[in-house]
């Protein structure tokens, strides 16, 4: 049922469902370390199920496309290593609300 509901906002949104999941199972009381591994290897799908209904109405730029897609492997690949083998699942949670933070003032800030 959170899957769905995560799905369907992510698609609304246009944003990755892992934003809006992972908080919400760190609440619950789930380890951050196995919730981020977890959230890697289900934002794919909602991720891929969005692109192709998007690249319905629009021109895609398949050198970006690929450009970009080779970075996030890239920089997935070396950022998951590093929280593995490096981080504390306190750390991890303090980073993803960081990185939460930083994104809600992003967005507040383009709305002034």
């Amino acid at each position: 049922m959170v899957g769905s509901i995560v799905g369907f906002l992510s698609g609304i949104l246009g944003i990755g469902g892992g934003s809006l999941v992972m908080p919400l199972m760190i609440l619950l009381g789930f380890d951050a370390k196995k919730m981020a591994i977890a959230v890697s290897f289900m934002v794919p799908f909602s991720t891929f199920s969005a692109f192709l209904s998007y690249s319905s109405f629009v021109q895609i730029d398949w050198l970006l496309l690929g450009v970009t897609a080779l970075a996030a492997i890239l920089g997935g690949y070396i950022g998951n290593k590093i929280m593995y083998f490096k981080l504390e699942s306190n750390q991890i949670k303090k980073i993803i609300a960081i990185l939460l933070y930083l994104i809600a003032f992003k967005m507040g800030y383009s709305l002034v």
